[in-house]
């Protein structure tokens, strides 16, 4: 399913993923991300929204999968998540793009 900006805006809170290493997520980001999920992950945002804690945990694993991650075990044990919280490092947004439309 392809959702408009405005449905994106409807679904009440944004998306936030607190451990992933991009520092804002702006509504055009977050439409892309949400336009990128899986129809299952799609469909319990529509149900529970963004905060809803499982539906968080499914998108934060799929876009770890999206930029080179097992599983989050391996993203916490990683460069990029050191630097992420130690320095507020983040991905190169333009390549995370690229990455999440295949």
């Amino acid at each position: 399913m392809k959702f408009t900006l405005e449905q994106y805006k409807s679904i009440g809170e944004p998306l936030v993923l607190d451990d992933f290493p991009i520092n804002k997520i702006d509504d055009n980001l977050g439409l892309l991300i949400l336009n990128s999920l899986p129809s299952n992950i799609q469909g319990d945002i529509v149900s529970w929204g963004f905060s809803d804690t499982p539906t968080r945990e499914s998108i934060f694993c799929f876009l770890l999968d999206k930029i080179g991650f097992n599983s989050p075990e391996e993203y916490y044990k990683s460069e990029v998540a050191k630097e992420f919280f130690q320095n507020g490092a983040q991905i190169d947004l333009e390549n995370f793009k690229q990455r999440i439309v295949k």
